[in-house]
């Protein structure tokens, strides 16, 4: 009677230590497929991890094509867009800005734009913390005579966005 018991529990655990000695080499590996198709606890936990693991990897794919669609979208204007961290380094631009600014968006990540762009007119307003108000600027590249507006705009934790626009043809028609 009382061995057979002992045996019983013994097995018992013994079995369900194997279950959950692959549930967690299962999470060890980092993979969010595959998991032990154990029968009981360790089996519906597995089970439920994968499943949360695939909506966070669906959710992330969503976000990621939506991050692109964005940047796509800001790409295709016909403004210049440059986005700046807290202290004034290029976090990433698109090639309007790249063009205004005399920079390379992959190159000049991470540089200060005021490293890059000497024109004293845009480093006294960026500096300033007067933003909302547009300002004109010749030339900031210093290469060809040509009007641009250009505001910045806080926003996020200490970030900058600064939108230029190239206004040389208005000017001149004027």
């Amino acid at each position: 009677g009382w061995v057979g018991g002992v045996l019983g529990v013994t097995f018992t655990g013994v079995v369900d230590a194997l279950r959950g000695g692959r549930l967690v080499e299962w999470l060890r590996t980092g993979r969010t497929e595959g998991s032990p198709r154990d029968p009981g606890f360790y089996g519906e936990v597995a089970y439920r991890i994968e499943r949360a693991l695939r909506q966070r990897d669906d959710a992330l794919a969503q976000e990621q094509l939506r991050l692109a669609q964005d940047l796509d979208a800001i790409e295709a204007s016909p403004n210049g867009v440059l986005l700046l961290d807290g202290r004034d380094q290029i976090e990433w631009c698109n090639s309007v800005a790249a063009d205004h600014f005399g920079i390379d968006p992959q190159r000049d990540r991470r540089q200060r734009i005021t490293n890059l762009v000497r024109a004293p007119e845009f480093v006294a307003h960026l500096q300033s913390g007067r933003h909302g108000e547009t300002i004109a600027v010749n030339d900031l590249r210093g290469t060809r005579p040509r009007a641009l507006a250009v505001l910045v705009r806080p926003y996020g934790d200490e970030m900058k966005l600064v939108l230029t626009q190239d206004v040389t043809e208005r000017e001149r028609a004027e």
